[in-house]
């Protein structure tokens, strides 16, 4: 006869209590493998404040948990709103910095270094 094993509800509130958010992953994806990790913790009402509560835990960006942090009403919504904002600002600053060093002086352009401003390419 086939059985389900028993859930090692220590174990999956431990796999739960350590996940952080992976360098490639979105705030939308580690939400997501949040939700997934905590439907087997038997958390029952406390479901979505233990997801918020990790996700302020286990974000990358510093200064989002520090606003996070500071919100002493904040609930699982609102840290998902706050975080994808976050994130999606981020996302344009790498943007705008990325075209900008990608700027090249063209053949001719001034290029000053130090004391030397009259170097040509």
């Amino acid at each position: 006869a086939y059985f389900s094993p028993a859930v090692n509800i220590i174990y999956e509130r431990y796999i739960f209590g350590s996940a952080v958010q992976g360098n490639s992953q979105s705030i939308n994806q580690y939400v997501a493998r949040l939700r997934r990790l905590v439907s087997t913790c038997s958390y029952g009402t406390l479901e979505a404040e233990m997801i918020r509560d990790r996700l302020v835990l286990g974000i990358r960006d510093e200064e989002t948990r520090k606003q996070l942090i500071c919100d002493a009403e904040l609930t699982l919504d609102t840290a998902i709103a706050i975080c994808r904002v976050n994130e999606h600002a981020s996302a344009l600053k790498m943007k705008s910095v990325s075209v900008q060093t990608t700027l090249v002086p063209e053949q001719g352009d001034k290029i000053t270094t130090g004391g030397n401003a009259s170097e040509n390419w």
